[in-house]
């Protein structure tokens, strides 16, 4: 099940004076391993950078990447810069890709989910460090937007809820007197009935999938089975979705992950 298609032929328009659009995405990109054989990132690699030249976004945020694999994906697509450091010693990262042709980067950060944000740790009972990492942009308009690129743990609710917790005290934080819009996207490891979803509903947070809940996002490399849903793209402080999609399939039967990326035209009203 899938949104309305977009239609924007470029990664950014300008709706009036006082609203502006983004082409959005979050993919979780499967990190490298020698053991998905056929599925491996070098093969995968040519089907997904196919998949970005054509939609050109402008805002791309990637789960697993390891800093060869994010090194593939800038080295073929040149207008890309990316935002976000390494979780650990190990460089899986949730970078924040942009177009540096139009955007103008004002400020990032990461932090760890978990009670001392600032440094390298683990949260009690994750089976990972887990980040979060944020952004504030400026548009070709002059509209100043932020995002927000986060994986939470597959450990179990508790867990998710308590990383969740932390994502959203420090957004809030971020935020103070004059709120930005804000898109907040991932992958969550929950399924859309988890209790997680009620902490960013209570932030004023929606879902673009709203009632419209894809089949799945998650399909361990086969688009044929009944998978899950546990990738998100929720939106809010005057950002929201015009229309997303579930991509299935692009160019050939080779899947471009184990998740299907998500991709959204995302719309706001400037700020200046």
């Amino acid at each position: 099940m899938t949104g309305l298609q977009p239609k924007e032929p470029t990664a950014f328009a300008c709706a009036g004076k006082k609203a502006s659009r983004v082409r959005f995405a979050t993919f979780n990109l499967r990190i490298d391993l020698e053991s998905d054989g056929r599925y491996r990132w070098r093969y995968r690699l040519p089907e997904i950078i196919a998949w970005m030249k054509k939609q050109l976004f402008g805002i791309l945020c990637v789960q697993e990447p390891s800093p060869a694999m994010l090194s593939d994906l800038l080295a073929a697509m040149p207008r890309y810069r990316s935002v976000g450091v390494a979780r650990d010693a190990r460089g899986e990262a949730t970078p924040i890709l942009y177009d540096a042709d139009a955007l103008i980067l004002l400020d990032t950060e990461t932090i760890w989910l978990t009670n001392t944000p600032e440094r390298e740790s683990t949260l009690p009972g994750s089976y990972f460090p887990r980040i979060a990492t944020f952004a504030r942009f400026q548009m070709p308009d002059g509209g100043v937007f932020q995002v927000v690129n986060t994986h939470l743990d597959y450990a179990g609710p508790n867990v998710r809820n308590r990383q969740a917790t932390v994502l959203l005290k420090h957004l809030d934080a971020r935020q103070g007197k004059n709120p930005l819009p804000t898109v907040i996207a991932g992958d969550f490891n929950a399924l859309p009935d988890e209790a997680v979803h009620s902490l960013f509903d209570a932030m004023m947070l929606q879902s673009v999938y709203g009632d419209a809940i894809p089949n799945e996002t998650f399909h361990g490399f086969d688009p044929a089975t009944i998978g899950a849903t546990i990738d998100y793209i929720y939106c809010g402080y005057g950002m929201r979705a015009v229309s997303w999609n579930v991509v299935k399939a692009v160019h050939s039967s080779l899947p471009l992950s184990d998740h299907d990326p998500i991709e959204a035209v995302l719309t706001f009203s400037s700020h200046k």
